[in-house]
């Protein structure tokens, strides 16, 4: 079964290819605010360098977030106009799962977390899997402060957390002050969520006869919209 993944919830425009085999291509920009101009072009050239056409895709997978709304928005429609115009099963995966099997193989627990402004995060917590199985989640995911991130971790994990994501990079000091020895913050080159993640999760999903209408999949946001704040008073801030 060959799975098309993608993601752009983040600032990274993530494209991926997986069949029985394993991964097949992989492809990550970063190209902040530009993901409506990458998409398409990642896509074909993704598919060209396989040697495979989107007639040949069996299924296609999608991030749906929580991120960056406008990013979450255009991969979700890609995805589901792509799945609807070709027949082909869609299956949306969280991005927090797919940026956590970056993570795979850390030792003790691991937190995905993603940059979400103003000192909050979009973060789940997982358990590593045993041998070359994938890390499940334990807990989230979760809109939450740093603050209140820390000092749950600090109250109820049994040993080291590896955090991964943007989100862990940008508060990294914050991260390694509160938690010590207990956390390793993993460096950017796995911080964003990869297409090839997308794709394997997308295909596990399918595999098992659990796809979604390209016509009512929607978006898991987490949190009210820029728009939406500021009509609550609640300003856009930093």
């Amino acid at each position: 079964m060959l799975v098309l993944g993608l993601d752009t919830a983040t600032r990274g425009c993530a494209a991926g290819l997986v069949d029985a085999g394993g991964l097949v291509g992989d492809i990550l920009w970063a190209l902040p605010e530009r993901h409506s101009v990458a998409l398409a072009p990642t896509v074909e050239r993704l598919l060209r360098e396989a040697g495979a056409s989107p007639a040949d895709l069996d299924g296609v997978a999608v991030g749906l977030g929580p991120g960056s709304f406008t990013g979450v928005r255009i991969g979700v429609s890609f995805a589901k106009a792509m799945a609807y115009g070709l027949g082909r099963p869609l299956a949306g995966v969280s991005t927090l799962d797919a940026l956590a099997l970056n993570a795979a193989g850390a030792a003790g627990l691991v937190c995905a977390a993603l940059d979400a402004r103003r000192q909050n995060l979009f973060a789940a917590l997982y358990q590593p899997g045993a041998g070359a199985s994938w890390p499940s989640r334990l807990a989230g995911p979760w809109f939450v402060s740093v603050t209140d991130l820390l000092e749950r971790l600090a109250a109820g994990a049994p040993g080291p957390v590896a955090f991964v994501g943007d989100g862990a990079l940008r508060h990294a000091g914050r991260i390694e002050r509160r938690l010590g020895d207990a956390a390793r913050v993993m460096p950017e080159p796995v911080a964003w969520p990869r297409g090839w993640a997308v794709a394997a999760l997308g295909r596990t999903r399918l595999e098992g006869g659990r796809g979604d209408d390209p016509l009512t999949l929607s978006p898991l946001y987490l949190r009210p919209s820029e728009a939406e704040r500021r009509s609550a008073g609640e300003g856009s801030g930093p």
